[in-house]
């Protein structure tokens, strides 16, 4: 029994000290140029598997994080990733303050309007077909209530008999089946 509780007093001593050797680190993120913060930065200790995501007012905190030197890396879409070099147990329990610099590679804006005006097809930036009136009526004089055969000669359309006892036909646009096509 006196056996059992020195292991039992040692296994309380033992564990008491792993407890004690954790720690948290507490950073807010923000934008080094505006001072915005940053909700959804990412930091990651590194060699552990201990990580946060920043809040809505840019703070993150990683818990449990063993005594010594540790390596966080802070990332975000956008950003040039920072490293910060941290010593555990801090010297002091404040908000680490991580400005991130805008990534050198930024996307310009893109704009894109539409409008109706009479525009020549050849100044269009995508491909359109056109059947001109006076082709609709020459196909409409040689066999009358066939469109089938109109939308055959188009560049993109191939029309398909699907029954050959009503004369039902499928189109297929750009080589989408024909239930894809209103």
């Amino acid at each position: 029994m006196r056996k059992k509780k020195y292991i039992l007093l040692l296994l309380v001593a033992h564990g008491g000290g792993w407890l004690q050797a954790q720690h948290s680190f507490t950073a807010r993120v923000e934008d080094a140029g505006s001072g915005e913060v940053l909700y959804g930065a990412s930091a990651v200790v590194e060699g552990l598997a201990a990580g946060s995501i920043s809040d809505e007012n840019g703070v993150l905190t990683i818990e449990r994080i063993p005594d010594g030197n540790h390596t966080i890396r802070f990332s975000f879409l956008g950003y040039e990733p920072q490293v910060h070099t941290c010593t555990f147990p801090p010297a002091t329990a404040d908000t680490a303050i991580i400005r991130m610099e805008v990534a050198g590679k930024e996307l310009e804006e893109v704009t894109v309007t539409t409008t109706r005006s009479t525009r020549t097809i050849q100044n269009l930036p995508t491909r359109v077909e056109f059947i001109g009136a006076e082709e609709l009526e020459e196909k409409a004089n040689m066999k009358p209530g066939d469109i089938r055969m109109l939308l055959n000669e188009s560049t993109g359309i191939l029309t398909q008999q699907t029954s050959p006892t009503s004369a039902n036909a499928s189109l297929r646009i750009q080589g989408l089946d024909g239930r894809y096509t209103l």
